[in-house]
Protein backbone atom coordinates (compact mmCIF):
# COMPACT_ATOMS: atom_id res chain seq x y z
CA UNK A 1 0.00 0.00 0.00
CA UNK A 2 1.40 3.43 -1.07
CA UNK A 3 1.30 5.88 1.89
CA UNK A 4 1.11 10.13 0.63
CA UNK A 5 3.67 11.99 1.49
CA UNK A 6 3.12 15.05 4.34
CA UNK A 7 3.38 17.23 1.87
CA UNK A 8 0.96 15.82 -0.27
CA UNK A 9 -1.22 15.61 2.50
CA UNK A 10 -1.20 19.32 2.98
CA UNK A 11 -1.83 20.26 -0.73
CA UNK A 12 -5.13 17.94 -0.27
CA UNK A 13 -5.83 20.10 2.25
CA UNK A 14 -5.26 23.05 0.66
CA UNK A 15 -7.16 22.25 -2.37
CA UNK A 16 -10.21 20.86 -0.45
CA UNK A 17 -10.83 24.64 1.45
CA UNK A 18 -10.43 26.26 -1.97
CA UNK A 19 -13.13 23.98 -3.58
CA UNK A 20 -15.17 25.33 -0.11
CA UNK A 21 -14.31 29.03 -0.61
CA UNK A 22 -14.78 28.94 -4.52
CA UNK A 23 -18.93 30.53 -4.67
CA UNK A 24 -17.70 33.52 -2.69
CA UNK A 25 -15.39 34.06 -4.89
CA UNK A 26 -17.81 33.55 -7.96
CA UNK A 27 -20.22 36.11 -6.04
CA UNK A 28 -17.25 38.35 -4.08
CA UNK A 29 -17.41 41.46 -7.13
CA UNK A 30 -21.37 41.79 -7.26
CA UNK A 31 -21.78 41.26 -3.41
CA UNK A 32 -19.37 44.01 -2.41
CA UNK A 33 -20.54 46.26 -5.40
CA UNK A 34 -24.29 45.87 -4.69
CA UNK A 35 -23.27 46.76 -1.22
CA UNK A 36 -21.49 49.80 -1.70
CA UNK A 37 -23.75 51.07 -4.31
CA UNK A 38 -26.59 51.13 -1.71
CA UNK A 39 -24.59 52.62 1.04
CA UNK A 40 -23.89 55.34 -1.39
CA UNK A 41 -27.61 55.40 -2.44
CA UNK A 42 -28.65 55.28 1.13
CA UNK A 43 -26.11 58.22 2.55
CA UNK A 44 -26.84 60.36 -1.24
CA UNK A 45 -30.64 60.56 -0.48
CA UNK A 46 -30.47 61.08 3.34
CA UNK A 47 -31.77 64.45 4.63
CA UNK A 48 -30.65 64.39 7.70
CA UNK A 49 -26.35 64.54 7.17
CA UNK A 50 -24.63 67.68 8.19
CA UNK A 51 -22.27 69.35 5.12
CA UNK A 52 -19.23 68.01 6.98
CA UNK A 53 -20.93 64.20 7.28
CA UNK A 54 -21.92 64.18 4.03
CA UNK A 55 -18.08 65.63 2.97
CA UNK A 56 -16.87 62.87 5.51
CA UNK A 57 -18.54 59.90 3.44
CA UNK A 58 -17.57 61.29 0.30
CA UNK A 59 -14.22 60.87 1.37
CA UNK A 60 -14.62 57.25 2.78
CA UNK A 61 -16.67 56.30 -0.47
CA UNK A 62 -13.96 57.87 -2.90
CA UNK A 63 -11.40 55.69 -1.26
CA UNK A 64 -13.38 52.44 -1.45
CA UNK A 65 -14.46 52.79 -4.84
CA UNK A 66 -10.90 53.29 -6.33
CA UNK A 67 -9.62 51.65 -8.90
CA UNK A 68 -6.64 50.27 -6.57
CA UNK A 69 -3.36 48.71 -7.84
CA UNK A 70 -3.12 48.49 -11.36
CA UNK A 71 -2.02 44.84 -11.44
CA UNK A 72 -5.36 44.09 -9.46
CA UNK A 73 -9.33 43.97 -9.26
CA UNK A 74 -10.55 46.29 -6.41
CA UNK A 75 -14.16 44.17 -6.35
CA UNK A 76 -16.18 47.58 -4.44
CA UNK A 77 -15.02 49.62 -7.78
CA UNK A 78 -15.84 47.16 -10.25
CA UNK A 79 -19.21 46.16 -8.64
CA UNK A 80 -19.97 49.22 -7.64
CA UNK A 81 -19.61 50.76 -11.52
CA UNK A 82 -21.30 47.49 -12.81
CA UNK A 83 -24.15 48.53 -11.10
CA UNK A 84 -24.18 52.46 -11.68
CA UNK A 85 -23.79 51.45 -15.04
CA UNK A 86 -26.59 48.93 -14.80
CA UNK A 87 -29.15 51.96 -13.61
CA UNK A 88 -27.89 54.13 -16.08
CA UNK A 89 -28.75 51.99 -18.71
CA UNK A 90 -32.35 50.73 -16.99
Amino acid sequence: MLQSSPGADVLEIIREESYYFYPQFETKILNEGWATYWHAEILNQYPGLSPSETIDFSVLHAGVVNPGHPMSINPYYLGYHLLVDVERRG
